[in-house]
């Protein structure tokens, strides 16, 4: 059997079980704090329930991003077109997807939940500030995917793109490829966390302080722009490694 297949068996297996990993915990967490809402404001539940649905599957969106590339890669097993003196560098570039967006999707599922957890709490505690809650939940649900997305174009990049070489040459773009992979991989676990970690705060300061929304929010914006810095650091890496 050709390395390639195996590589992308290894690959697609990867990528769907740790993308499904952080994904089933962060919509858990959601839900805890929708149970935390419902015991302080029972007479709100549908409009909780109704919110805590939205974070929910906000916070299955990198599960899904997972899905998809674990599927090509499976796809990507019978293509006749890899040739087989590439046959190293092109099972690492499936490995190295796998392992990219499998890792990329580990941060961005529990950001998503802690996002969503702290907002459907901070929600049913201070039902008249619902919507902004509502607005920027969805603002940090969205953030902590972007060093998700990172992953995602490192990972098509490697999934489709084109390694030849034999030899130590081969050798060299194998290593090359894992690095890439690990690179972003990794590099988009902590930004994806820390970024909903500090959405999630904000939503529960907003209830509690409605009256410097405009201070907590310039506040929030600084923070994560801060902490996505580091992923972005990890996407020009992986850029650089990948076509150097």
């Amino acid at each position: 059997m050709n390395v390639g297949i195996i590589a992308a068996i290894l690959g697609a297996g990867l990528c769907m079980g740790f993308g499904s990993l952080s994904n089933g915990a962060g919509i858990g967490y959601v839900l805890t704090g929708a149970l935390r809402g419902w015991v302080r404001q029972p007479k709100i539940s549908p409009a909780t329930f109704r919110m805590m649905l939205i974070g929910q599957a906000a916070a299955s969106t990198p599960s899904i991003f997972a899905l998809v590339i674990s599927l090509v890669l499976i796809i990507k097993m019978t293509d006749p077109a890899i040739p087989t003196i590439a046959a190293w560098p092109q099972a690492a570039a499936f490995l190295a997807t796998g392992l990219c967006l499998g890792m990329g999707s580990l941060g961005s599922g529990f950001g998503c939940g802690l996002v969503g957890s702290q907002a459907v709490e901070a929600s049913a505690r201070t039902p008249k500030q619902s919507g902004s809650i509502l607005l920027y939940m969805l603002v940090g649900q969205a953030w902590s995917q972007t060093p998700n997305i990172f992953a995602l174009i490192i990972g098509l990049f490697l999934m489709f793109g084109s390694f030849p070489g034999a030899g130590a040459e081969a050798i060299f773009d194998s290593g090359k490829l894992l690095a890439v992979g690990i690179c972003m991989g990794a590099g988009a676990i902590g930004p994806a966390i820390g970024i909903g970690y500090v959405a999630g705060k904000f939503t529960r300061a907003l209830a509690d302080n409605p009256l410097h929304a405009d201070q907590l929010r310039n506040t929030f914006f600084v923070g994560a722009a801060v902490a996505e810095s580091t992923t972005i650091y990890a996407f020009v890496t992986a850029l650089i490694l990948l076509f150097r």
